[in-house]
């Protein structure tokens, strides 16, 4: 069976079987919500005593998956994006649960100065004195789409973003967005007539 064909409760049945199984007795299970988050997190982590995997179904799915699994087996956790959270007033209390930093593990890195320069030089050979303009101009370039999808989550207006991508609407010669375009393509998104909910990261 194809990764994208998994569903959530194809998973969760795996895992029990997994967790169940004497060679794992002992190991910690974190779980994440994607396959980039994977190869994100598995640096971070000592593959020896511990597993790291995602969970398919969003945010919502990874969250009611940590709570069912945990139920059986103690040593699970997961790691989301803490998304517009932060923002609100509530306190964050998911089950064995933890958030990014900041928005999502990307804008985690943007913030860091030492991990930003270290992949700006990787992959530009720009010099380190130069690193926190472009810093500055990827918040700008992405600051209205952002604005956007926050005004989304609190108002409720249930638009959906999934294929809606504005890739091609940057400009290089001003570091912006062609935000008008994007509102159209959002507002005509064939996803929001289905009812998809799928995530897309800013």
């Amino acid at each position: 069976m194809r990764k994208q064909d998994i569903t959530y409760q194809d998973k969760i049945d795996e895992l029990m079987l997994d967790m169940s199984h004497p060679n794992n007795h002992g190991q910690l299970f974190i779980f994440v919500e994607g396959e980039s988050d994977i190869r994100l997190f598995r640096k971070f982590f000592n593959l020896d005593n511990c597993k790291v995997e995602s969970i398919p179904g969003g945010n919502t799915k990874l969250e009611e998956g940590v709570r069912v699994l945990t139920r059986s087996y103690p040593l699970v956790f997961g790691i989301r994006d803490s998304d517009f959270i932060r923002l609100g007033s509530i306190e964050y209390n998911q089950t064995n649960m933890f958030l990014t930093d900041l928005h999502d593990i990307e804008m985690t890195l943007i913030s860091e100065d030492e991990v930003f320069s270290a992949v700006v030089f990787e992959y530009s050979g720009i010099a380190k004195d130069d690193h926190n303009g472009i810093r500055l101009k990827i918040i700008k370039t992405i600051e209205k789409v952002s604005y956007l999808k926050w005004l989304n989550q609190v108002e409720n207006l249930e638009l959906k973003f999934e294929g809606s991508g504005f890739q091609d609407l940057v400009s290089f010669v001003n570091e912006d967005i062609d935000f008008s375009e994007y509102f159209k393509r959002v507002l005509t998104n064939p996803h929001a007539l289905t009812g998809t909910t799928n995530h897309e990261r800013i």
